[in-house]
């Protein structure tokens, strides 16, 4: 037995097919539970149109990503060999370059100059480069905003450098030289 709408639908046919009803009655029936094509397939682009209201405009928006990415490097003094200093220990800088040191301040700004993100040199640790010693003093600036072919990153009171955007922006660390 089948039961449609409350109809026992199997009894329903036995009964035509018996000459039980009349065949107006069944075929009114059936009418009623086929849908016309127009009707279904209206019913499929209307909600084919709704649904794709909320797609109306989005295109039309800036596709911008967010942009922003970690920048690190190090500043590196020549401290000379009479420091005292081993490579991987602890150092300070000459009197002369003594804008360099743990907490001194690191900008980073557009060609232009404005200012994009900053952040403050790590502790000095020293290394052997070219068999000169030298005090490396580390920094990572979080969100540097993207959007310039260059950086121009300023360390103390020393003049800023200037560094392509796309290596820092792949890791690679903006090393800046400074001599004693």
């Amino acid at each position: 037995m089948l039961d449609v709408d409350g109809f026992e639908g199997g009894v329903l046919l036995d009964e035509v097919a018996q000459g039980g009803h009349e065949h107006s009655v069944a075929r009114r029936y059936i009418q009623r539970m086929r849908r016309p094509p127009k009707t279904i397939v209206g019913l499929f682009l209307g909600c084919l149109t709704l649904s794709s209201c909320g797609f109306v405009g989005t295109g039309t928006g800036p596709n911008n990503k967010p942009d922003a990415f970690l920048m690190h490097g190090y500043v590196t003094v020549a401290i000379g060999e009479g420091a005292g200093a081993s490579p991987g220990t602890p150092c300070t800088t000459p009197a002369a370059t003594a804008d360099i040191r743990a907490g001194g301040p690191v900008r980073v700004a557009d060609p232009e100059g404005h200012t994009l993100a900053a952040g403050q040199l790590g502790a000095g640790v020293s290394s052997v480069d070219g068999g000169k010693l030298r005090c490396n003093f580390p920094f990572e600036i979080r969100a540097v905003p993207g959007g310039v072919e260059r950086y121009v990153i300023g360390v103390g009171d020393r003049p800023p450098v200037s560094f392509p955007a796309r290596e820092l922006r792949e890791n690679k660390p903006a090393v800046i030289t400074v001599e004693g």
